[in-house]
């Protein structure tokens, strides 16, 4: 009844573990129920990772014939293969079982044989041209079989065998590596490719060794490489010659030529803000740039032309909300009218070359202007035009801008009102607002009762926070302390979902009370590994806030541990790692931080991560951790925006690129 794959692989590891225990006869039991599971087992690399795992058993147990044998039945097998492309990818496998049977020239003759019969590229068994990436893939494989061997002068060989047009960086790195972990600079020097961490280590070591003139050459060789790339990229985010241009400079910077380093440096921070500040797709960061630094009527020129109706809409109703923050009405309510305008036009018909918005985007342009009328005080009008979007997102946050409008003219009535028509998802980011302004009319009652209705029995986020905040802020320290703990024994009954979300609120609630060792007690049980990490962070700050550094950096330290085994999931480390990197910048230390932010795995995130420690930084830190951020990856919307909250002259160098 077991799938004979699963029935093999736990027999195989089962086997390995009492080899390695010294149990010869139960690892021969467990061996021989997994050979007998083999022979029933379809796929062929299935089979022969089985049949590889049982010659490495064997050989720990001292019995070579068998594992010669298990090795000699992975070597038939894929020698059986006709199909060049099934071949291929047998390569490593026919190796790994020789490897394992401690036979390195068998393996190596197997390999050699391979690579004879099926050269790299060739077509496979459907007539189609081999797949590149594959084949690198698969040499790059058969290299670290023998290097994890021990194995280098084969590796070397293997490496060899098959020829790349493109360098095969891929199989030549973990070559280089060993050869420079051994001493044999020389043989490194002969595989490193020029855009690769092992050429720069290479450099390193040559000028660690007083051979500067080696160093030099090599370094030189990188450069040249580089500026041989070209920016022949599809995606307007990447930049291939910046990239391999930061090899070179990391190149000189190790041979010890910082001069030379620096100024690659520059040329390429130049030509990366050339690539990006003076992009067409840069319009709409400029546009926000222009308005942040006030200039206002070169903003409009810039938005008057971006080629997007919608955009157009966005450009117009944005500088209202701001004319009308500076107190210039009429002007707000020109763009805001002809915001309108531009909706109502694009509702039209137009001509064939030129489709249609979508009914998404008529609805957001037509929230945006809604936005726009709420913040000129005409509520009626906004009422109107609100009536007419059909999207729940969109409709949500036009009335969630009337009744911001509402609060802000004190009729707190009408925005309750308002809210109350909202589903919870979208109540929920603004219903504690209005509690503070009933609070801040001298109702604090009537904010109570509001909190505690929408909080329910289990005093869900955020208003169970609100409801412990409102309590110290009125003095009420046992009120606030009951409610945290209805929070904490509300939260872990809920359903396993919620539960993470529930804990971290309840953490930040026994923050709130000055409680850190309960607040770390909770962060500690909260199921979602981002968000404990989230709420760690927030327990070492407040460590830092009470003027304890160590216990503050122990604690994030330990975070950073937690952090690794969010890397499994990609997802989830990329929430995470944005969130630890700031909190080491907030006690300071923007090294440990700058660190973190680079271990995000996707280059946009990395990216992401080192500009929001920008804008923690002083205004020298900032321009460097920007610098570094462009170099990782172009990002404009993220980037520029970094640049924009910078420092006034950095605002000032953006706002003065006009040239799109």
């Amino acid at each position: 009844y077991f799938d004979p794959l699963v029935l093999a692989r736990a027999a195989t590891r089962t086997a390995a573990v009492w080899a390695a225990a010294g149990a010869t006869d139960e690892a021969l039991e467990h061996a021989w129920t997994a050979d007998r599971a083999a022979l029933r087992i379809a796929d062929l690399w299935d089979r022969c990772a089985i049949l590889s795992e049982l010659a490495r058993t064997d050989r720990a147990l001292g019995d070579a014939a068998t594992a010669q044998a298990y090795a000699e039945a992975v070597d038939a097998l894929t020698r059986a293969v006709a199909a060049p492309a099934l071949l291929a990818g047998l390569q490593s496998t026919a190796a790994e079982a020789w490897l394992a049977a401690g036979m390195p020239d068998r393996a190596e003759e197997a390999v050699m044989a391979l690579a004879a019969a099926v050269p790299a590229g060739q077509e496979g068994a459907d007539g189609q041209p081999g797949d590149a990436e594959s084949d690198e893939r698969s040499r790059a494989e058969l290299v670290e079989l023998f290097l994890d061997a021990g194995e280098l002068d084969r590796a070397a060989r293997v490496a060899a065998a098959f020829p790349c047009p493109d360098g095969d960086a891929g199989a030549r790195e973990p070559l280089a590596r060993a050869w420079l972990a051994a001493g044999e600079l020389d043989r490194a020097a002969e595989v490193v490719q020029p855009h690769t961490a092992a050429a720069v280590a290479l450099v390193r070591a040559y000028a660690a060794a007083g051979d500067g003139a080696t160093a030099g050459a090599l370094a030189e060789r990188i450069e040249s490489a580089a500026r041989a790339v070209t920016n022949e990229s599809i995606d307007p985010g990447k930049n291939p010659w910046a990239d391999a241009m930061v090899w070179s400079v990391r190149a000189w910077a190790a041979a010890g030529e910082t001069e030379r380093a620096a100024g690659l440096a520059r040329t390429v921070e130049q030509t990366v803000l050339d690539r990006t500040v003076r992009s067409p797709l840069a319009r709409m960061p400029l546009f926000h740039a222009l308005v942040k630094a006030g200039e206002l009527d070169e903003a409009e020129e810039v938005g008057a032309a971006f080629p997007d109706a919608c955009d157009r809409v966005q450009a117009l109703t944005d500088l209202a909300r701001v004319r009308v923050t500076g107190g210039d009405l009429p002007r707000a309510r020109g763009h805001a009218e002809a915001a309108e305008s531009l909706v109502q036009a694009m509702c039209e018909p137009g001509d064939e070359a030129s489709a249609p918005p979508s009914e998404f985007s008529l609805n957001h342009a037509r929230s945006r202007v809604v936005e726009a009328f709420s913040a000129l005080g005409d509520l009626d009008h906004a009422r109107m035009l609100a009536d007419g979007i059909t999207d729940e997102h969109a409709l949500a946050s036009a009335r969630t801008s009337i009744a911001l409008r509402l609060i802000a003219d004190g009729d707190l009535e009408a925005a309750e009102a308002v809210l109350a028509e909202l589903a919870d998802v979208y109540r929920d980011r603004h219903l504690p607002e209005l509690m503070d302004a009933w609070a801040a009319a001298g109702d604090p009652g009537r904010a109570r009762m509001i909190g505690e209705a929408a909080a329910g029995p289990a005093l869900r986020s955020p208003y169970g926070n609100w409801l412990v905040r409102q309590a110290m802020a009125e003095g009420d320290e046992p009120r606030a302390q009951a409610l945290a703990e209805r929070m904490e024994a509300a939260a872990r009954t809920v359903d396993l979902s919620d539960r993470a979300d529930a804990l971290r609120s309840v953490c930040s609630a026994w923050l709130t009370l000055g409680d850190l060792a309960r607040a770390e007690a909770v962060a500690d049980t909260v199921p979602s590994t981002a968000l404990q990490i989230a709420a760690r962070c927030e327990v070492a700050l407040a460590y830092q806030d009470q003027g304890d550094e160590t216990a503050a950096r122990r604690r994030l330290t330990a975070v950073g541990a937690g952090e690794r085994d969010a890397r499994d999931n990609p997802e989830l480390h990329e929430w995470s790692v944005e969130r630890l990197a700031a909190a080491w910048a907030a006690l300071g230390d923007f090294e440990q931080a700058l660190a973190v932010a680079e271990s995000a795995r996707w280059p946009q995130q990395r990216a992401s991560a080192i500009a929001s420690l920008a804008r923690l930084a002083t205004p020298p830190r900032s321009r460097r951790l920007l610098c570094r951020a462009l170099a990782v990856h172009i990002d404009y919307r993220e980037i520029i925006y970094t640049v924009v909250a910078l420092a006034p002259e950095a605002v000032a160098a953006v706002a003065a690129v006009r040239d799109l």
